[in-house]
């Protein structure tokens, strides 16, 4: 019945490289297109059509729906049996899946509704699971540093004359803007880039941090940060040195990957007697607001940390070792 409807791999993906901003409307950042074109591969994987195809093609099988949900929500894809299953990954598959299937022109044509319940209710099942295991993280996990120690650790280090200037940097830019691993791939540049180039930068000249692709920039958009004066200088100092990216390595290079996980597990022990990543501060700034700060100031925290106030209050406020 459905062996005439075939959605090849090309126009899927020209699918979700038209994927748009829902508040902006603008085109979504280049990591998160290529993340989601990942997530369509690893979706079809073990099967010989992709995903939609396979959906169109048993969509009256009951038995084989629901074993492919369930391979999702187990993700099947994971060829590494000591990955760490992680119910909030699930989550964000079945979400894609069903941005995917709203994004693609008369598919209802041919897509039973009662695929559209099942992913709902799949969504809405892994979504309360997901939910109570924050709880649990919430009530066990450890906080690794204290917000308040992380700050007179870094005015340290700043004021060291040993510290590298790119350390300098780094952990000066997670004191003043807590973000996830998005200082990797920032250019410096002397003037702003148009709205529509989707990089992050720093412009040297008004001491403005623009981040534009990131993890959730489909949620919150471009971002702005306006650095304090001293972090400033260290940026400026660094730029004169003919650096041309915010955080760079030994030899002037960007990381691998625009990554700097790695970087600052390893090298934290250094300057806090203990190696933390970069979750640890972000966990940290967000208990000490939790505890000490009105809600306010954690609406204001939560919007520079590009994330939801619910997220900042149920998921990291985390035990004190």
């Amino acid at each position: 019945m459905y062996d005439d409807i075939y959605y090849d791999d090309i126009y899927i993906i020209q699918v979700i490289e038209n994927f748009k901003n829902k508040k902006t409307n603008r085109p979504l950042s280049n990591e998160t297109i290529k993340n989601y074109i990942t997530y369509f591969f690893q979706l079809s994987d073990n099967e010989d059509v992709n995903i939609i195809n396979y959906l169109i093609k048993y969509q009256d099988n009951n038995n084989n729906i629901n074993k492919k949900f369930k391979w999702i929500k187990e993700q099947g894809w994971i060829k590494n049996p000591q990955k760490k299953l992680n119910k909030a990954r699930s989550l964000n598959y079945f979400i894609f899946l069903n941005q995917l299937l709203n994004n693609i022109k008369n598919i209802k044509q041919y897509l039973s509704e009662n695929i559209f319940i099942k992913l709902e209710k799949f969504i809405k099942e892994i979504t309360k699971e997901n939910t109570k295991m924050l709880d649990y993280n919430t009530s066990y996990n450890e906080l690794k540093i204290e917000w308040l120690d992380y700050l007179r650790d870094v005015d340290k280090l700043t004021k060291d004359k040993n510290t590298p200037i790119i350390d300098k940097i780094l952990f000066n830019l997670y004191k003043s803007v807590p973000l996830r691993d998005d200082f990797g791939n920032v250019e410096l540049v002397e003037e702003d880039y148009e709205d529509i180039i989707r990089k992050n930068f720093y412009n040297i000249n008004t001491e403005t941090l623009h981040i534009r692709d990131y993890k959730t920039s489909s949620k919150y958009g471009d971002k702005k940060y306006i650095m304090f004066k001293n972090l400033a200088n260290l940026i400026k100092e660094s730029y004169d040195m003919g650096h041309e990216y915010l955080i760079v390595n030994t030899y002037g290079q960007r990381f691998y990957e625009n990554k700097l996980s790695k970087y600052i597990i390893n090298i934290s022990s250094k300057y806090f007697n203990k190696s933390i990543g970069i979750d640890d501060i972000r966990h940290s700034v967000i208990t000490y607001f939790n505890e000490k700060k009105s809600l306010s100031d954690r609406r204001k925290l939560a919007s520079v940390m590009l994330h939801s106030l619910n997220t900042a209050t149920f998921r990291y406020n985390r035990e004190k070792k």
